[in-house]
């Protein structure tokens, strides 16, 4: 009985220990100052990459709609408003 008394307080004295060494070997290592301005740099780029691209996106939309503004300009519509308007004489059908 008294072997296991020591047994148990030997292993609960033990325990924290073990738990402790093992907990730390599964944790990752803390990053260094150079890996943190690695990676805001990498982030930083995505984000101008990100923001480039709908630049890019809204300029292409941009000359589309110019460019539809400028065929309608230059190829006016034979009827509505701005279109030249006919003469008709007197009792004839248009």
């Amino acid at each position: 009985m008294r072997a296991v008394i020591i047994f148990a307080a030997a292993v609960g004295l033990l325990a924290p220990t073990v738990m402790t060494s093992s907990f730390a070997q599964n944790r990752l290592p803390r990053r260094s100052p150079s890996e943190q301005q690695v990676d805001e740099i990498n982030h930083s780029l995505a984000r101008k990459q990100q923001r480039l691209g709908s630049e890019q996106q809204n300029q292409i939309e941009t000359n589309q709609l110019r460019g539809e503004i400028n065929r309608r300009n230059s190829f006016p519509s034979m009827t509505g408003p701005g279109s030249i308007p006919r003469v008709c004489s007197p009792g004839s059908v248009c």
